[in-house]
């Protein structure tokens, strides 16, 4: 099995590839517009990966460590090339909040960034959300549309809620409201709490 990601804080590609039990990385070799390991260049990666699939090459002479399968992109991943930032919404514990669009169907969304300066165990914390957010999927409960983290700074991307968040909305908005108003609200977050509870 393998894989190609950006390597941390470098702007390289690694080969990452799990031979014997055991994940073995390789840099990707990029000069003249052309991209190897050890060999011929071409001039993509995925026309790299290709040529050593189909010619079972080793990747490096001295590993013997051919392709085999690729990881499937789980379909939660995003590239950060899938969505346009716009402007910033708001601040979190752990960076800032931005409204933005994906690129394929201008679906609104709301992209939470983690700031690259945190050290990895509050990194690990911030995608947590995501992975509880993966699980659900009730009206009254805000989407995730997915997490982008092939290279920094690392998004968790989740459905945009017009008007805010809920409580400043109330604070601001709450006297205008009809008691009818006010009441579907309630419904609709008890709705979301017993689901969470479930």
């Amino acid at each position: 099995d393998f894989l190609v990601r950006e390597s941390q804080g470098k702007q390289e590609y690694v080969l990452s590839v799990l031979w014997d039990g055991q994940p073995r990385h390789f840099i990707i070799q990029s000069a003249d517009n052309l991209y190897r390991l050890e060999g011929d260049g071409f001039p993509s990666i995925p026309l790299l990966i290709d040529h050593l699939l189909r010619s079972q090459q080793p990747l490096t002479k001295k590993s013997g460590i051919v392709l085999n399968r690729a990881v499937p992109k789980d379909k939660w991943v995003l590239n950060h090339e899938d969505l346009v930032l716009g402007e910033q919404i708001g601040r979190g514990n752990f960076g800032e909040v931005f409204s933005g669009r994906l690129r394929a169907d201008n679906t609104l969304v709301a992209v939470k960034s983690c700031r690259e300066t945190l050290p990895p165990d509050l990194k690990a914390k911030f995608l947590q959300e995501a992975r509880i957010l993966k699980q659900y999927n009730h009206p009254n409960i805000v989407r995730l549309i997915g997490v982008c983290t092939q290279k920094q700074p690392i998004y968790i991307v989740m459905e945009l809620v017009q008007g805010g968040d809920f409580l400043t909305f109330l604070r601001t908005e709450g006297s205008r409201l009809r008691m009818k108003t006010l009441l579907q609200m309630v419904g609709d977050a008890a709705a979301g709490m017993e689901y969470l509870e479930s």
